[in-house]
């Protein structure tokens, strides 16, 4: 009896140290239990994977499909489910991969194709993230949600109509999906019917049965349809309604991001910039075109770029990742890390610059950047690459501010969804940009307005040609015919001959517009 109690007492000690051990290792790895052996739970692993996905838990449903993949490579839910989130993690590289995976497993999966579409648009590859789409809808031709995804892709590479009959055949489809309106917007193309209008009217009379997400891109479908008809006025309540929500989504610091318009321009003074005068790399190869969203940069750099001597490489990054890399001074945030470096650092900064926009084209004699966010970085450009371009574009500010007002962003620009908000941003813009007219020389420097080219094209891109060194092409007049990927938001406005409308926009009466208006004259709060 005794031992048979110590036998039951010492089996009670163990069970209890195992249970301890096991909530131990639970806080390592949560849900431990089900994912410590896949094999045995690979079904009820992956249920439990996408149940945490769906609550949100994002991170341990990752974890979860990593542990599934490793004990079955060929596990095609995980591979599918682990592209998705390499996307959402920025790492298309690998979203790529798993997409390829998943191919291998079942050459036959719509889902598989979808995926790869979206991870090659996220790689700049986008004929092939086109002709993936379309591989995708010979296996499974009524999904909606790739026709829209191919609609999306063939705005980026200049196919409108083709963009506009996916996107319809989407919208007949499912039409209660308002992200597909809202792409079809996109195009501006006016192709909407009645029929189009009164779903729109009728989903919004619904809307809170919708995810916020959804609200926002009904709000914004519902302004750019109304737009388009010249319904101005419930164009900008809509307008009105779908920036209040998205802003609601987001954190935007006001106070940081006003504060490093001032500390830019305490730090690169004019005295800085000329005691590091020519010390960067010396090429000409470089255009940087910058301005306000909205302002006319897309349409300048496709001038640029519609000059056989020149490649127009888009919104990219290289410029602010190069720098970052090198002006790692400890202590010391940007710009304040300018003005401790070492000359040399601004020659290997400029040199690596030139190496990979090389790497885009080998062969053009100029090549475009237009990231708006270089207009902060314009006295660093300065420094490491001392005879690039550098165009400053502008336009009327109300016209710029409503423009940005009436789109909803992918990503970024956090200060457009409020009017006050916008109003002192643009106000701050002004005041940099001030201060790079008096410091940086004209000989690199130009300004060129909106307005100006709309009313004479030909002045205006002889100028711009001109200041990058090159002989005049009569091709720059046909800049809407060229054909190369553009992701901004005026993607379907410069595929079109020039037109005025966009001159002196329709614009509420001042007391709406208040907000935006005290912003402009540097009325903070």
């Amino acid at each position: 009896m005794w031992r048979l109690r110590n036998s039951s007492v010492g089996e009670a000690l163990a069970l209890g140290f195992l249970r301890l051990h096991r909530g131990l290792m639970a806080k390592r790895c949560q849900h431990w239990s089900i994912f410590a052996d896949p094999g045995r739970h690979r079904t009820a692993s992956l249920l439990r994977a996408e149940e945490l996905a769906k609550r949100g838990q994002l991170t341990d449903a990752e974890v979860a499909y990593k542990l599934i993949l490793e004990r079955f490579p060929d596990a095609f839910d995980a591979l599918v489910k682990l592209g998705g989130f390499s996307l959402r993690n920025n790492d298309p590289t690998s979203a790529k991969e798993f997409a390829e995976r998943a191919l291998v497993v079942n050459s036959q999966s719509s889902e598989a194709y979808g995926l790869l579409g979206a991870t090659l648009r996220a790689l700049n590859r986008h004929p092939e993230s086109v002709e993936a789409y379309r591989k995708a809808l010979t296996i499974d031709p009524y999904n909606s949600d790739i026709l829209n995804d191919l609609g999306v892709a063939l705005i980026t590479t200049g196919r409108l109509q083709e963009a506009v009959l996916s996107l319809r055949r989407a919208i007949r489809l499912n039409p209660c999906s308002p992200a597909y309106y809202l792409n079809l917007v996109r195009t501006r193309s006016t192709v909407y019917d009645d029929e189009h209008v009164a779903t729109l009217e009728a989903l919004a009379k619904d809307i809170q049965t919708f995810s916020v997400n959804q609200q926002v891109a009904l709000r914004f479908a519902l302004a750019g349809v109304y737009a388009d008809r010249g319904q101005h006025e419930e164009s900008f309540e809509h307008l009105l309604l779908g920036n209040q929500l998205k802003r609601r989504m987001i954190t935007y610091d006001e106070e940081n991001r006003l504060g490093q318009f001032d500390r830019i321009r305490q730090a690169f003074t004019a005295s800085l910039l000329n005691s590091r005068k020519d010390v960067g790399y010396d090429s000409e190869i470089p255009i940087f075109v910058f301005g306000m969203p909205r302002s006319g940069t897309t349409l300048v750099e496709q001038i640029l770029a519609a000059h056989p001597a020149v490649h127009g490489a888009g919104e990219i990054q290289d410029f602010k990742k190069i720098s970052s890399s090198h002006l790692r001074t400890p202590g010391a945030l940007f710009p304040e890390s300018v003005v401790a470096a070492e000359e040399c650092v601004f020659r290997d900064i400029g040199t690596r610059y030139v190496a990979q926009l090389r790497a885009r084209n080998s062969k053009a004699l100029r090549i475009t950047d237009k990231m708006p966010a270089n207009l902060f970085s314009l006295g660093l450009i300065h420094l490491a690459l001392p005879h690039a371009k550098l165009i400053h574009v502008r336009r009327s500010p109300i016209d710029t501010c409503l423009s940005c007002f009436s789109i909803l962003f992918n990503q970024g620009h956090e200060y457009t969804y409020n009017l006050a908000e916008l109003g002192r941003y643009y106000h701050r813009y002004e005041t940099l940009m001030s201060h790079w007219r008096d410091v940086l020389p004209r000989t690199v420097f130009l300004e060129i307005d909106y307005g100006d080219i709309i009313a004479d094209i030909e002045t205006e891109a002889r100028r711009l040609v001109t200041h990058c060194g090159l002989d005049w092409n009569p091709a720059c007049l046909e800049f809407h015919r060229l054909e190369r990927p553009i992701l901004t938001a005026s993607a379907g406005q410069v595929r079109k001959p020039l037109y005025d409308t966009s001159i002196g926009r329709w614009r509420p009466k001042d007391d709406v517009l208040e907000p935006l208006l005290n912003g402009f004259r540097g009325k903070l709060y």
